[in-house]
This record gives C-alpha cells, sequence and structure tokens, in this order.
C-alpha cells in the first residue's frame, strides 16, 4: 500500500484502501495532513543513515536503541521501516554453515534386512 509518506497521489490511496476519490479528498486536510509525518521521516531516516555510516553492523534494534539514548521517540517496527524504505541494511557478520552433499554420499544407508534401520556415523572417528 502507498502512503502519503512515500509520495502517493490521492487516487493511488483511494485505490489501496478501497474508497472512492471523493472521501480521500474528504480527509479533514488531505494530504496536507501528511507532511508533517514525512518531515519527521526524513529527519529519522538522515539520523539513521548517520549511526549507519559510523558503524556498519549496526541493524534495527542497535540504531534504535541510539537514537533513543539520543532523545528520538521510535519504535523498532517504525525503524524498521523507515530502513527497508531507505535501503539501508546492517552487516550480517555470522555465516551460514551448509551441509557438506559430498559427506552424505560417502555414507552408507542400506539395510543389512528387512525392517532394520542402519545409520552411518562418522562420530568418534578421527
Amino acid at each position: 500500500m502507498l502512503t502519503c509518506a512515500e509520495g502517493g497521489t490521492n487516487t493511488h490511496i483511494a485505490r489501496d484502501l478501497g474508497v472512492s476519490t471523493e472521501t480521500v479528498y474528504a480527509w479533514p486536510d488531505g494530504l496536507a495532513a501528511c507532511a508533517p509525518r514525512a518531515a519527521h521521516d526524513a529527519e529519522l531516516i538522515a539520523r539513521i543513515k548517520a549511526i549507519h555510516d559510523a558503524v556498519l553492523a549496526y541493524g534495527e534494534l542497535r540504531i534504535t536503541v541510539e537514537l533513543r539514548e539520543q532523545g528520538y521517540e521510535v519504535n523498532h517496527k517504525r525503524l524498521a521501516h523507515l530502513m527497508r524504505v531507505a535501503e539501508i541494511v546492517g552487516l550480517h557478520l555470522r555465516k551460514k554453515v551448509h551441509a557438506v552433499l559430498s559427506d552424505l554420499r560417502e555414507r552408507d544407508f542400506t539395510a543389512s534386512e528387512l525392517g532394520l534401520r542402519s545409520v552411518s556415523s562418522r562420530i568418534g572417528q578421527g
């Protein structure tokens, strides 16, 4: 759903909400009511970028803590949304562990007789 903070027009917002365009225009201040939030979001994104540039490994939770220490009242979910919009991503420091297929191919999983489960293991081999 496109919001006014993301540059949506009244027509787009009406379509996404499933209401008529007249209903959107009938809002008390129309899209102008979204201007303060958009300005606040722009300020937050600038602060997020500054923190992220200082420590690239910081993700949304650590940046949330930093912003709160600086006096900003921000929810971690709102911050995560703003980071996605601004395409800011913290470093992924942990490496993924992949199973080694060749190890599984070398094992013998055949049963010597019907109804017997045989498991080959390399535990203890050294």
